[in-house]
């Protein structure tokens, strides 16, 4: 890990708040809600400094959260899209080809049906959604 400014590999400080890639927009109970700082929303997502974590991803454009990432290992495993105009709500898995993350946009055989936990959290997001004009 250690690069695009979420996790230092000598483990002995965080990163300086100015080199991290998100900021923290608010919390819904214990899990983060993250915007980019640097570009607008880029084509990644942000690495994890938590080893097994979720973030909801807010978009300063959209001013909603469109985005739902979970980690293992500091690893990006599966993700849910809550886009609007993206027909119904899903989740994609995402693999580890080497040094690289990511998975193939629009594979039909990499949409699945929410979980009860993916469902409660995208319940949750809605929710702050709408409380914050999203």
């Amino acid at each position: 890990m250690g690069s695009r400014g979420a996790f230092e590999k000598s483990g002995l400080r965080g990163v300086d708040l100015g080199l991290r890639e998100y900021t923290v927009v608010d919390y819904i109970d214990d899990v983060k809600v993250i915007k980019w700082s640097v570009g607008n929303n880029g084509r990644t997502p942000v690495y994890s400094n938590t080893p097994n974590t979720t973030y909801f991803s807010y978009s300063p454009t959209t001013r909603r959260i469109e985005k739902i990432y979970f980690y293992k290992g500091h690893r990006l495993v599966r993700s849910v899209d809550m886009k609007d105009g993206e027909g119904p709500v899903h989740a994609h898995n995402w693999s580890h080809a080497g040094t690289l993350v990511g998975r193939v946009a629009h594979d039909r055989k990499n949409i699945y049906d929410l979980t009860p936990k993916e469902k409660r959290l995208y319940e949750a997001a809605n929710r702050w959604n709408a409380e914050h004009g999203g």
